[in-house]
């Protein structure tokens, strides 16, 4: 099975509509379920451009699975293919 990999976030998504359909057909789940679906690289690419970096681990005990402004999800597209996002401060980053 392939990972899912990062394709887009919502400030210039490739389809306003295929975004539309995702975000109102989503379902909240756990961060140990959207990292077992979603490819390690291009999630790391993410976290990293996010600035979750091991020294803000270290110095605030802060990491993208224990932010606050932070949730997981699962959805589809509107043809059915699967999908998981990360909404870190009402920004949308879409993977399939």
């Amino acid at each position: 099975m392939n990972k899912a990999t990062y394709q887009y976030c919502c400030v210039s998504p490739r389809d306003l509509e295929e975004l539309q359909y995702i975000v109102d057909n989503n379902q909240n789940i756990t961060y140990p379920t959207f990292r077992k679906h979603v490819n390690t690289e291009s999630f790391n690419e993410i976290k990293e451009d996010l600035g979750y970096t091991s020294q803000l681990k270290k110095d605030c005990n802060i990491a993208l699975s224990n932010d606050w402004s932070v949730s997981f999800h699962k959805s589809k597209t509107p043809d059915g293919k699967s999908v998981y996002y990360i909404c870190h401060s009402a920004i949308e980053y879409i993977f399939y």
